[in-house]
């Protein structure tokens, strides 16, 4: 073959890896499309949107738990059977429970037991734990407690290490939630 018939050789590969790409790409928008246009035609979503306008000509506020109850049904059905699959999810549930159980360090798992450091060096409850994903170590801990103030942990795998305040000013805070930002992990959120 000469370089003339290479070329051309080259390019159709790579024209037919493009197309093939398009083609799947293709398939994926339609799908997504064809869902979009289920939803919106969906007797439930009907509905909803009269209830919604019944209720702002009312002046009453639209959230209700049936409202919520049904934007969640919509939310996680299967498109192809038209409706949630709950019997699925004990299945999902084992499956996760096994990959837990092999994963090495996971808190809780029988690879990493959680050890109980108290109660008589402990200050007070804590309802709130969170590992710190920008430690690659994966040793750094978060900590809020309800009677109060955020503190962390730089090495939760050494008995010796202690507990520090983030700052005095936050002891009279119940600190009950806490949340890494999933756009920007040096962003935190305690609640």
């Amino acid at each position: 073959m000469n370089l003339k018939g290479t070329k051309w050789a080259i390019l159709l590969l790579l024209g037919s890896g493009l197309n093939e790409g398009l083609t799947a790409q293709k398939a994926t928008m339609k799908e997504t499309r064809a869902y979009e246009r289920m939803l919106k035609k969906h007797p439930m979503a009907a509905e909803l949107k009269t209830q919604h306008k019944q209720y702002m000509k009312a002046g009453k506020v639209p959230h209700t738990p049936d409202k919520a109850w049904a934007q969640d049904w919509l939310w996680t059905m299967d498109p192809k059977l038209g409706r949630p699959t709950p019997e699925l999810l004990p299945g999902i549930i084992e499956q996760m429970e096994a990959q837990e159980s092999t994963l090495m360090g996971l808190p809780g798992s029988a690879a990493s037991q959680w050890v109980a450091r108290g109660p008589s060096n402990v200050g007070g409850r804590t309802r709130a734990l969170a590992w710190d994903p920008n430690d690659p170590s994966g040793k750094k801990v978060w900590a809020g407690g309800v009677t109060g103030g955020l503190w962390y942990n730089t090495d939760i795998t050494n008995a010796n290490t202690s507990w520090q305040p983030v700052s005095e000013l936050w002891d009279n805070l119940s600190i009950t939630c806490i949340a890494f930002d999933p756009n920007d992990k040096k962003i935190m959120y305690v609640g």
